[in-house]
């Protein structure tokens, strides 16, 4: 009887994401949208979450794309970058602005940027930064000079932009 037992994957059409799984052992309705899939396919799906996804033609299963984590940032002397920049009065001064909008982003911005020591989690702090500063808080011009001699003297490869976001500059 096992060898009559049928496995199925509900495919969202506009997604081609795996919305759910079936089994004619104890499902009487499957969706149309399921499509028949293997024990095998079926066992690696469940173990291996966001890996599968439908095909074009919403037939059958395909791997789904990899998103790449964020290229670490080179650097030469991170230690001494962070601690120029968090000493520095316009950042207490910007980390005040968020946190009076946001006490949870301040202290996620600020952790970010506390406990970065290579290039990664630089990357990931710049995101963040990114995300929350520039629509709340702005580096004057010469704040803006300060920080970028600041980078370039740490080997830094970012730019201070005049919106107070910062790029990471490709080699």
């Amino acid at each position: 009887m096992d060898s009559e037992i049928k496995k199925y994957a509900d495919i969202a059409p506009n997604t081609r994401k795996i919305r759910g799984f079936y089994s004619s052992e104890i499902n009487f309705s499957i969706p149309s949208t399921a499509i028949e899939i293997s024990e095998e396919q079926w066992q690696d799906c469940v173990s291996n979450q966001g890996k599968w996804m439908g095909s074009e033609d919403l037939k059958d299963l395909v791997l789904a794309p990899t998103i790449p984590p964020p290229e670490p940032i080179a650097i030469a002397d991170y230690a001494a970058f962070r601690f120029m920049i968090v000493t520095h009065s316009a950042y207490e001064r910007v980390m005040d602005s968020l946190a009076s909008v946001s006490p949870t982003r301040n202290n996620t911005v600020s952790q970010a940027w506390g406990k970065a020591e290579d290039g990664e989690s630089l990357a990931i702090a710049v995101a963040l930064w990114n995300k929350f500063i520039p629509s709340i808080a702005q580096l004057t011009s010469a704040e803006i000079e300060k920080w970028q001699a600041i980078a370039d003297e740490n080997n830094i490869p970012i730019k201070i932009n005049p919106d107070t976001s910062i790029t990471v500059v490709k080699e």
